[in-house]
């Protein structure tokens, strides 16, 4: 009797070890996929922004001399692990991560810019920036 008894003892403390395991290892799981897609956005943020710095100088200098410019940057391949593409819509330029629907606007003032393609998928790795007669095309 007294070895069932310690047998169903060192059962449930196995048991009990293995549940504390568990909820451990998903309480952190959860807290390092929070703090990735807060990186993720940030970097969305700051990549955004870099785009529409480049943007907006192309177009004032192109503006300013009234001649065709373009230029062409270099773009992260991905962004915390995850890659994302630029894309048009809403009469705007956005980064878009498709993993979680993150969306990030360019701020443009105004300035028609367009995408020669439906989007561009940062593999490409490259963008030109084009400014002519007062538009900007992103190819």
């Amino acid at each position: 009797m007294k070895s069932q008894v310690l047998t169903v003892e060192n059962v449930l403390f196995f048991s009990l070890g293995i549940m504390m395991v568990l909820i451990v290892y998903n309480m952190f799981v959860s807290i390092s996929n929070e703090i990735e897609k807060e990186t993720v956005e940030k970097g969305m943020e700051k990549l955004a922004t870099y785009l529409s710095y480049e943007i907006n100088r192309i177009y004032q200098i192109g503006n300013k001399t009234n001649s065709t410019i373009s230029l062409t940057i270099s773009l992260p391949i991905q962004i915390s692990k995850k890659y994302y593409f630029l894309k048009e819509g809403d009469n705007c330029l956005y980064l878009f991560v498709p993993e979680y629907g993150f969306r990030t606007n360019l701020t443009l003032y105004g300035i028609n810019a367009k995408i020669r393609t439906k989007y561009i998928p940062s593999s490409k790795r490259f963008i030109t920036i084009k400014y002519s007669k007062g538009r900007v095309e992103i190819g």
